[in-house]
């Protein structure tokens, strides 16, 4: 199976290092790769938005759905930070074409779980699992069966990791990553052997790190 990975998006005015105005031209030069590679699907990491304001934040929602949705291939969104600062998450998810925060999908032999790590923000931009959720996940890890490799997808990153150089979080101590490595990390480790791998956005760099042997991945900004 081949996953599409996009990150970041950030669709929008000009912010600051978030150049927003040129995310849809790179979405397009993006799903061209994906149609060249033949990609199975795509898996978007959240952030799709430079939050403004209600009325534009759903504007350019829209708009990256509207391209995805062009693309004919199952294309599952992420909830990111931005995603929701001025839009309810409902509604948000409402935009996406579901109805749950966070779900899975078995597809070419895998189980892919969408994680919501916006359960609640924490501080600025930090992430969170609420107790709903990690039950939620326990429970579906362990009704997976073992021939069904797991991975998951999610902004936050759900293993902690070094920022320094990092020119976008390092002055943000915390907010990186989730609030509840203990929490996850106990799940993670308890089902080692169903996870294949893990993947997140949120810090706008490529990462490694390998945890219970598992490699967790953060893929850089678009």
């Amino acid at each position: 199976m081949k996953i599409a990975l996009i990150s970041d998006i950030h669709n929008g005015k000009l912010i600051e290092h978030r150049p927003g105005e040129e995310a849809l031209g790179l979405i397009r030069d993006f799903l061209e790769v994906c149609k060249a590679e033949d990609a199975d699907c795509i898996v978007e990491l959240g952030d799709r938005v430079n939050n403004e304001d209600h009325e534009h934040d759903v504007l350019y929602t829209e708009e990256v759905m509207s391209l995805f949705r062009s693309s004919g291939l199952p294309v599952l969104n992420v909830i990111g930070n931005h995603d929701i600062h001025n839009i309810p998450k409902e509604e948000d998810i409402s935009l996406l074409g579901r109805s749950a925060p966070y779900f899975y999908r078995d597809l070419e032999g895998y189980r892919l779980v969408v994680l919501d790590t916006a359960d609640p923000i924490i501080g600025d931009c930090g992430g969170c699992l609420s107790p709903s959720q990690l039950s939620w996940l326990q429970d579906l890890l362990e009704s997976t069966p073992d021939d069904l490799p797991v991975l998951l997808f999610s902004h936050h990153p759900l293993a902690d990791q070094e920022q320094t150089g990092n020119p976008f979080f390092v002055n943000l101590p915390g907010e990186h990553t989730i609030a509840d490595h203990k929490a996850i990390s106990k799940i993670i480790e308890r089902y080692r052997d169903k996870i294949a791998g893990a993947f997140n956005g949120h810090v706008h760099w490529n990462y490694l790190r390998y945890q219970y042997d598992i490699p967790f991945f953060s893929v850089a900004s678009l």
